[in-house]
């Protein structure tokens, strides 16, 4: 759900937002 909002919002940015969600649970 989280990750769905910010893919809502930036859709036009969904490339970057994925790069950024998945860069996410590699560093943690």
């Amino acid at each position: 759900e989280l990750i769905a909002l910010p893919l809502k919002l930036t859709q036009a940015d969904a490339s970057p937002v994925r790069a950024v969600l998945r860069a996410l649970p590699q560093n943690n």
